[in-house]
């Protein structure tokens, strides 16, 4: 063959698969979602992704335009996933000091106000106190654990991390923990679930803001969600989704 045919047909080809290639699908946006944390976070009946949060997501990616999938696991795997690259954002994360350090954050779109829950038949816990030397199932680096260590209870009380709050509301209605902290939307519509009678302990911290993290740096996806989640407020979409979700 021809050196000029030769070319001829190496320009060619290229053009055709550089012509494939920018018309290719984008690749989709992997957004990790807990398992077992409702009504934000959890499973049907087929196993689907459902809950406020994911409702959120979906509706802001839809707006953008932008191709997204869910990856489904326990709340523990998610966040690691999201420190070392393996997902791009992680859906409603609760906003702490030591979470900032790892992750950027949306603006927050709605508020969680967290309660300690224990059984109603409790009579030995009054104070936050009384939880010196026992054991409390909650996540790791919220802004509960915080505040325990800014009074001093962080190392004289065991927070174990659970694969969700269902296992965790599971413990404590066979009395393996003495409390859960917990979302109050979650706690009680999970303690309805395993028709177990509680009550809550009040914490000073009671309010802790959400949002959609990212891995630290990814300043353009960042920018994305919180167009998204602007548009989807100023269309009168969000208030709905939330209510709908904490009725």
């Amino acid at each position: 063959m021809h050196l000029s045919l030769r070319l001829f047909m190496y320009f060619f080809l290229a053009c055709l698969f550089a012509g494939v290639s920018a018309h290719a699908e984008p690749h989709p946006i992997v957004c990790g979602v807990a398992k077992g944390y409702p009504p934000y976070q959890f499973r049907d009946e087929s196993g689907r992704p459902i809950g406020l949060d994911v409702e959120v997501l979906s509706q802001v990616f839809t707006i953008i335009d932008v191709p997204y999938r869910f990856e489904q696991k326990d709340w523990d795997d998610v966040v690691a996933n999201l420190r070392y690259g393996d997902l791009d954002c992680a859906i409603g994360m609760e906003m702490s000091e030591i979470r900032l350090e790892s992750f950027d954050f949306s603006v927050p779109y709605y508020i969680r106000e967290i309660s300690l829950f224990l059984l109603e038949r409790e009579a030995r816990i009054e104070t936050l106190d009384d939880l010196v030397w026992r054991v409390i199932a909650g996540d790791r680096h919220s802004a509960v654990e915080e505040y325990f260590s800014e009074i001093g209870l962080k190392n004289k009380i065991r927070i174990i991390q659970t694969n969700s709050k269902d296992e965790s509301m599971r413990l404590l209605k066979e009395g393996r923990v003495t409390a859960l902290i917990a979302p109050k939307a979650v706690g009680f519509y999970l303690a309805k679930k395993h028709e177990v009678q509680v009550k809550t302990l009040p914490l000073p911290l009671t309010a802790s803001p959400v949002g959609i993290a990212v891995k630290k740096g990814n300043g353009a996806l960042l920018k994305k969600i919180n167009d998204g989640l602007e548009k989807l407020k100023q269309q009168g979409k969000l208030e709905p989704i939330i209510n709908r979700w904490r009725q």
